[in-house]
């Protein structure tokens, strides 16, 4: 079973609540569009998300740290507090899922504004065995243009590109997660790190199963370009990228109100 982790910023630090609180609701509609169902997911943060309660489900998927976990400074937070922040959230989600169904042997942690593909959850688990299982192929999402650039060098950009296996998850006799490769490895790292431990096995997806969500606001990236890179990366998709098919839409669970 596959254990999906989703750590939501705060409304402290979000540009736009609506945005991050729709942005996740995609996340999770995408989630929900598996064709196979043997996951369970979890979404971690401060506020709750608007919009969640639409979406009906059985179980509420979302767990508050308020009171818990201070959230960033609203102003000039740095990447180490957000970086913090976020890995407070994945090892909480992580400890919580672990308690709930401890037979989730393989763990993903999500990005709240990417895109999964019906497909993840399948070919993840078909793939088994494996220490690491790398996302390389995907798109870099533009939902505000409605385009998409296909990339096999994702890991390079996008956080949600490793599912990881449980063996390489420690706890202590309470289940407080004590060590885990998501928060002691950058993204761009995971693939190097576990290619140098012992008798450790990484496969690699030869299909794009992860969207990168771009351009609507909330990227950390985005607060740290000037007027060039700005103008640079609004042209972009449509320079190097393809407009949306239907196809891809639905194969991503993509609405056309969601962006």
């Amino acid at each position: 079973m596959l254990g999906i982790v989703i750590p939501l910023k705060s409304e402290v630090t979000s540009s736009c609540w609506e945005n991050t609180s729709r942005s996740l609701i995609a996340t999770l509609k995408s989630v929900l569009n598996q064709n196979e169902k043997s996951y369970q997911v979890i979404v971690v943060g401060h506020e709750r998300p608007l919009g969640l309660d639409n979406l009906n489900l059985n179980i509420d998927v979302f767990y508050s740290v308020s009171g818990e976990i201070p959230p960033p400074p609203k102003v000039n937070a740095t990447q180490e507090q957000f970086t913090s922040d976020k890995n407070s959230k994945i090892s909480k989600g992580i400890e919580l899922l672990k308690q709930r169904y401890p037979n989730i042997n393989v763990w993903f942690a999500l990005d709240a504004d990417d895109l999964v593909e019906e497909n993840l959850v399948r070919v993840a688990l078909k793939a088994l065995p494996y220490s690491l299982f790398s996302l390389d192929m995907g798109y870099m999402y533009y939902g505000h243009a409605n385009r998409v650039i296909e990339t096999q060098e994702l890991t390079q950009y996008c956080g949600s590109t490793g599912i990881i296996h449980d063996d390489y998850l420690s706890f202590d006799v309470q289940g407080k997660l004590v060590s885990c490769p998501f928060l002691s490895q950058s993204h761009m790292g995971l693939s190097r790190y576990f290619k140098q431990q012992p008798n450790s096995k990484v496969k690699t997806s030869n299909r794009p199963l992860v969207m990168y969500s771009l351009g609507h606001g909330e990227n950390i990236s985005d607060g740290y370009r000037n007027w060039v890179q700005n103008v640079i990366a609004t042209i972009k998709p449509y320079v190097k990228g393809k407009a949306l098919s239907a196809e891809l839409k639905k194969s991503f669970g993509i609405n056309e109100d969601e962006f």
